[in-house]
Parts: structure tokens; sequence; C-alpha cells
């Protein structure tokens, strides 16, 4: 499906015109002596042809930087210039494959070099890279680095790139979100960048667009992307290209002068790619035969992994020649040749047993079922089960506090826990110690004073000669209740 896809949006770009121009600049700034980026078309110069567009950060100081970018944009720019994309069987992603190899190339000519002049660590010599080419009806871009590519439309200006940054990297791996991770220190280390070492270990990152409207993309170094400069200045800088009719220079020229006054730190190289999409006039159907993908009897020769649906052998590797004889196949087998194996007869006493055991079993069955449930002459009401009766709460005597009044629903002694007992005369004020009395049922006793689980009780309603008890909480254990004032005169008066 993918490849019949890809084979009509190649025929329908086919019938559309497109003309291309490319302008690229490059500036060392107000901070740099020297300018170790490079770009493709030569500075200053509008292209129309050969629609490709580099840019390249040099890194690595002047004598690296300025070697390695140079190098990249010299090999890339002769290399794209031959690339051969085959038409007739229309496979984009062959074609990303092709480019990846020419990237490869160049990222081991410059490791080699760097091998052979022995340099190590930070000495190395490196670039970012930003590429675009277009082919008929579809764009590629690769990138490595930092160096960015934005989309300009009327209504945006889109980063189709990410930058190979720590920063970037941490939030890929899902460690933290952007704008945390640019606050760690050397969040915008580069992780990776074109020569620094073997492409065996290199990632590049790679798209492509397909080109069926007006498209303006602006690449760019790090000298102008810093700080956010693009989003704050695309609409008053770049997009009157779109609106206005423009000229790629005078933008270009704009923008190298924006970066320079406003970040500064760093040289500065663009390339505006701009791709105007004529579409015929009349509108035809597509037939069949010129989507339908070609079919080779083999796989492709390059060994690639795009093994799109299109390019899978139909016909068989070995074919049957005219004088070889071909076996036909066998005739179904018809009911009729179908042989029936009768069963023996010593098992079928066995097998009637069997059912009669079932029958007899389900028979039990319904019956009990019958009996439990299906008399309903008669039906039993389900009493419901009483609940247990409450027993009365228990007063504890550490809710008892000075003014309670309290009922003994049993005999005590106080004595018996050590209590001391005391008989006040009122008339005379004399206290003396008495024997161990005996606290009838019923009797009523106000609480006069508690400590430490003590309590000093007086017999309620006051009696002469008014009688006092020392009690504790273990004499009052589980032997009284409480009674509510506005009752307590008339319940203590009948007991």
């Amino acid at each position: 499906l993918v490849s019949i896809l890809d084979q009509a949006t190649y025929q329908i770009g086919k019938k559309q015109e497109r003309k291309y121009q490319i302008y690229a600049l490059t500036d060392s700034g107000p901070s740099r002596e020297h300018n170790e980026d490079n770009c493709y078309p030569p500075e200053g110069n509008l292209s129309q042809e050969p629609a490709i567009a580099i840019v390249c950060d040099g890194l690595g100081g002047q004598d690296g930087g300025e070697i390695a970018s140079k190098l990249a944009v010299d090999f890339l720019q002769e290399q794209l210039s031959q690339l051969d994309i085959e038409e007739k069987l229309w496979r984009p992603e062959a074609n990303l494959l092709k480019l990846d190899e020419i990237i490869r190339q160049v990222n081991d000519q410059i490791s080699d070099r760097n091998d052979q002049e022995k340099r190590k660590e930070r000495q190395r010599m490196g670039t970012t890279l930003i590429m675009v080419i277009a082919k008929f009806h579809e764009l590629y871009f690769h990138y490595i680095g930092d160096s960015r590519i934005y989309l300009i439309t009327k209504d945006g200006a889109y980063q189709l790139t990410v930058d190979d940054d720590l920063a970037s990297r941490e939030v890929r791996l899902g460690y933290a979100i952007y704008r945390d991770a640019i606050q760690y220190p050397n969040s915008g280390a580069l992780i990776q960048a074109l020569g620094m070492a073997s492409s065996k270990g290199l990632h590049i990152n790679r798209k492509r667009l397909i080109l069926d409207e007006d498209y303006l993309l602006l690449l760019c170094s790090d000298g102008l992307s810093d700080k956010d400069r693009v989003e704050q200045y695309w609409d008053s800088q770049i997009l009157p290209i779109l609106t206005q009719g423009i000229s790629l220079a005078t933008v270009g020229n704009q923008l190298v002068e924006l970066a320079n006054e406003k970040n500064g730190h760093d040289n500065v190289t663009i390339a505006l790619f701009h791709c105007q999409v004529t579409s015929p006039n009349t509108t035809s159907n597509l037939v069949w035969s010129e989507i339908k993908p070609s079919v080779p009897t083999i796989p492709p020769d390059d060994n690639s992994d795009d093994m799109s649906l299109g390019e899978m052998p139909t016909v068989p590797i070995r074919q049957f020649t005219d004088t070889e004889a071909i076996k036909p196949l066998p005739s179904p087998i018809s009911p009729q040749e179908i042989k029936t194996v009768p069963i023996p007869s010593q098992s079928k006493p066995l097998i009637i047993a069997l059912l009669l055991a079932i029958v007899a079993g389900l028979g039990a069955l319904g019956w009990y079922l019958f009996s439990l449930f299906g008399n309903n002459d008669n039906p039993t009401t389900i009493q419901p089960i009483p609940p247990p009766p409450t027993q009365p709460e228990t007063p504890s005597t550490t809710s008892l506090t000075v003014g309670n009044i309290i009922q003994l629903n049993q005999d005590i002694k106080p004595g018996e826990n050590e209590s001391e007992t005391k008989i006040d005369n009122v008339d005379t004020g004399d206290t003396q110690e008495a024997e161990t009395v005996l606290l009838p049922k019923d009797s009523c006793w106000e609480i006069m004073t508690i400590e430490e689980s003590k309590y000093q009780i007086k017999q309620y309603p006051e009696k002469e000669p008014l009688s006092t008890e020392l009690v504790t909480a273990e004499d009052l254990k589980d032997k009284y209740i409480t009674i509510k004032k506005d009752k307590a005169l008339e319940v203590c008066l009948q007991s």
C-alpha cells in the first residue's frame, strides 16, 4: 500500500512544475576573527539548479573547524549534483539510504584526517550539518548537530530539526522536560558531530517532505537561532518573501545583520530555499497502470532494508519446462469411498448401561429440585432471625464527675477494697473512724470529690446524721447506674 501511494504521488508530482531559488550567506560576526562556517550555494549567489542547500558550522578551532566545514560542503555538493535517482521504480526509502551513504563517506574522510594528524578529544575537528535536496516531487533533509531548519509559512515558523545536544537527549530519553533540561550545566554541548569519530556510531537524522505547495525553508547555524531569534523575528524579517515578494538576497542580508546585532557571539550562516509549485490547469485521473509498482523477479541488488510490497518477487525461482511431466494433484475422496468402522458388539452393553445411569442420575436430580422448590401449596414463611438482645452499656467510672447522682445495683462493702470509712457528725463536727459498713442496693449517692480513682460520696438525699463514704473505682465497678438530676430526687425517694 505504501509503495502504491508513493507511485501515485510521484505521478501527480510529474504533472506539476517547480521553480527553485536558493540563496546562502555567511559572516564571521563581530566577535570572531575567523569564519569556521561554510555553505552552499557559494555565499552571495542566487541559485536555481541544482536544488541543493547546505550549511555547516565547523568545530575544533581555527585550524580544524574551518577545514572540516569546507571539506564537508565541497564533497557533498559534488556527490549530490551527480546523484542518480531512479524514476521507474520510485523508492523514497532507498533514496534516503543513498543520501545516508554519502554523508557517511564524508564523515569518514574527516575522521580519517583527524587520525592522520593524530588529533585527540577536543583537538579533533568536525562540523554540524544541515542539508536539503529536492528531487522531483519530494524534498529530503538530513541534519547532525545543532544547526537548524525552519519551515516558514503564512501561519508560522516551524522548526523541523531537533538539536543533537545534551538537553534534547535528556528530553528524548524522558529524563526531563525541555525547560528544565536547558538549565543543566553544558546543556548545549553537542553529543555528536560530523567527522568526530567513525561513521559506525553516527546517527543520521533525516526526513522527507512532499512538494505539493509553495515552500520556504530557512537553514541557519546557531549564530542566528540562539536565544530564539528566528521565533521572535520570522514574521517581520522572513515572511515578506511570501507576502510582499521581497527578494531572498535582501532578506538574507537582513538576517545576518540581525544575528550580529542581537547575538553576535558566533559566526552566522543562513540559506534560504524557496520552492514555488504550479499545478496544471486541467486535471486528469490516475489509471492503475501508472501507479502499479514495477515488480522485479528478484530482490534488488542494493541489499538495503527498503523492501516494500511492490518489490517482492511474484514468480517462483524455479519454473517447469514444457517437456517436464507435472504430476496432477490427487483427486478428492468421494463420500461413497469412506469406509465406516463398526462398533464391536461386546461394547454395546456397557454403552447402554452408561446411558441408563446418566438418565437415572438426571431423574434423581430433578426430583430433588422439585421437592425443594416445586411444592408451593403451603409455602413456609421464612422468619427473620431476631437480633441479639442489646445489653445496657456498663457505665465506666472514668465518666463520673463531681455532682453526679448514682444508684447502686448491688451491695457494696467499701472495706473489702481497703477504703477508708468515716461518719461525720453534723451536730458536733466530729469525724471518727467507723467499722466497715454495707452500702445497700438501690441506695443513692452523690459524688462529692474525686482524687486518684477514689470517690468521696454522700447519701442522697441528705439524711441525719450526714453520712459520707470513701470508695474506690474498683468498689464501684459494674455496680451502679447514673441518674439524671431532674429525676434523681423522685427515683431516690422511691427507693
